[in-house]
């Protein structure tokens, strides 16, 4: 906003210089209309002048390009702080990948990005995962664990397993 407040200024400043020196012309002119060599260098004088203007208006505007978006690429960086915050509350490398593609996509800081809809939506999907996972590896362990119970079995066999297996638990 600044600078295109100071681009405006600069630009403010060209027309203004080229107005006056515009005005000088004209003033000239008046005063000497027999003088064509005057009035020609006076124009060269001016077309150059405007040339040497024009020339610096595009290196600032290509100044003010390259600074924004310096600028840009700095507001999605992510703080140290964040990340500690993000990775104390449980966060994986994972999650912080994600968000840091949501982040960049669409040019989000990180507060902005965790309260996305794409990342929540992510987020519920990871955490279903890992929950699905964390049963089956349970079910199978419990299952794996216990051999003396087979397919099969009588309900007086299970049953004399079953008050075997729970005798020598206590």
């Amino acid at each position: 906003m600044e600078k295109e407040i100071v681009q405006d200024d600069i630009m403010d400043d060209v027309l203004d210089s080229v107005e006056q020196t515009t005005e000088e012309t004209v003033n000239e002119d008046d005063k000497t209309q027999d003088d064509d060599e005057q009035v020609a260098e006076s124009s060269e004088k001016l077309e150059a002048r405007l040339a040497e203007l024009e020339e610096a208006n595009r290196k600032l505007y290509a100044r003010l390009k390259r600074e924004s978006k310096k600028e840009s690429k700095k507001e999605t960086s992510v703080d140290s702080l964040e990340l500690m915050e993000f990775f104390s509350q449980g966060g994986t490398r994972e999650e912080y990948n994600q968000l840091a593609a949501i982040m960049r996509g669409k040019d989000l800081s990180m507060a902005e990005a965790m309260e996305d809809d794409l990342y929540k939506a992510l987020k519920a999907k990871m955490e279903a995962d890992k929950r699905d996972e964390a049963a089956q590896i349970k079910s199978g362990r419990v299952a794996s664990s216990d051999k003396s119970f087979k397919p099969g079995m009588s309900r007086a066999d299970h049953k004399a397993e079953w008050e075997k297996k729970m005798s020598s638990m206590r």
